[in-house]
């Protein structure tokens, strides 16, 4: 029993000079500093199993990081400056300039995609003034689909299969564009209300988590194709 004190100094003193945590046991993590490692933690209404949860381990908490819309603004204007028929009448190279060329449709991609990570959506959910602005966007996009559409049905026949390639192809990123904006964005957002008892409550980061989590899980099922020797699924 009497070495127990010195052992625990001793480890205690190595924790910290490795980590720089401090060493405690039992203790709720409410009750001791950030940058804390604790043995056998007192955890409210959990009770682990065997040797799960013998070690809790508390950082500091990190500021959330201010939300930023993605500059859609220059890539619309991009997009728009740039269509097959502005390409056609100034003889401009489709590969080069059309649409504003794979780097503009590569960065509408990489944006669009950025508004599903959980901090963006989150911002996004709790923000009107943020949906609308991607609704507009969203709008945008379906008309230079359709114009773009247009344009390539009625010129294919003149198009060399290199310049017809890569117009469809880059029409395609542009719906994929708009699909992640209205599917995994704002109608997620509407789904995610239904599920909560007061839809227009702002919700923090940690609240939206286990919320967004169900939606997901309720899409897949949703989308599940069932069918012979699956139907058990």
């Amino acid at each position: 029993m009497w070495m127990i004190p010195p052992l625990y100094k001793r480890l205690s003193n190595t924790i910290r000079i490795f980590s720089g945590s401090r060493l405690y046991f039992g203790k709720h993590p409410n009750s001791v500093p950030d940058k804390s490692l604790i043995l056998f933690p007192c955890l409210d209404n959990r009770l682990n199993c065997g040797l799960v949860g013998i070690v809790y381990l508390k950082n500091s908490q990190k500021p959330e990081a201010v939300f930023q819309m993605p500059d859609f603004k220059s890539i619309e204007a991009s997009i728009s400056q740039n269509s097959y028929a502005q390409c056609h009448q100034t003889n401009l190279s489709l590969p080069t300039h059309y649409l504003g060329g794979d780097s503009n449709i590569e960065a509408l991609m990489t944006a669009a995609r950025s508004l599903k990570q959980i901090d963006s959506f989150q911002a996004i959910y709790n923000d009107q003034d943020l949906q609308n602005r991607l609704q507009l966007l969203s709008a945008s996009l379906k008309s230079s689909i359709a114009e773009e559409s247009k344009s390539f049905f009625h010129a294919m026949g003149t198009l060399s299969a290199d310049d017809a390639e890569i117009i469809s192809a880059r029409i395609e990123k542009l719906k994929d564009a708009a699909w992640i904006i209205d599917a995994e964005i704002l109608d997620n957002i509407k789904k995610i209300r239904s599920l909560i008892r007061t839809p227009d409550t702002a919700l923090s980061l940690s609240a939206m988590t286990p919320f967004k989590n169900i939606n997901s899980v309720l899409n897949s099922i949703d989308r599940l194709e069932v069918r012979g020797r699956d139907s058990a699924g």
